[in-house]
């Protein structure tokens, strides 16, 4: 029994120390969308990449791209649906079927790049906080708060 205790700490922990390495992506009743896979991070010849990759397309995943001439350690960048300012983010959540990115209108919000950098094996800690709206004229906006904090590597094959 007391194992089996230790071993379900054990996995709790784990999974908070994972939670705490991605942003909080919310539905409007406050409920969190789970999103299964991993979170990688690569630079392309015009953005700095940061996707959670899905095993399956039907899972929920979300994504962001920053602009390379945005990416500079302790930096803020406002977007909205009417100004991205090199921001792209999007994110589908598979219980609901919604899909919510920056261009949708209502969407607004701050990135702020703690630690940015393309250098392949660079530290990034880049903090997420707003609305994403709904591409649907019936969807629910997303909120986003919290800290994606990870490495760039290579682009995923």
């Amino acid at each position: 029994m007391r194992v089996l205790l230790g071993v379900a700490l054990l996995l709790a922990v784990a999974g908070s120390a994972t939670a705490a390495d991605s942003p909080l992506f919310q539905r409007p009743d406050g409920s969190a969308i789970v999103f299964a896979g991993t979170v990688r991070a690569w630079c392309g010849t015009h953005n700095l990449n940061v996707l959670n990759l899905a095993l399956r397309i039907r899972q929920s995943r979300w994504e962001l791209h920053i602009a390379r001439k945005r990416i500079h350690a302790n930096s803020i960048v406002r977007f909205s649906w009417r100004r991205a300012n090199g921001i792209r983010i999007f994110v589908y959540d598979a219980k609901t079927h919604n899909e919510a990115s920056e261009g949708a209108e209502g969407s607004h919000g701050v990135i702020t790049l703690r630690r940015a950098t393309c250098r392949r094996g660079g530290k990034l800690a880049v903090r997420m906080s707003g609305t994403i709206a709904s591409e649907f004229s019936d969807g629910q906006p997303v909120r986003v708060s919290g800290t994606y904090r990870g490495q760039v590597g290579p682009p995923p094959r």
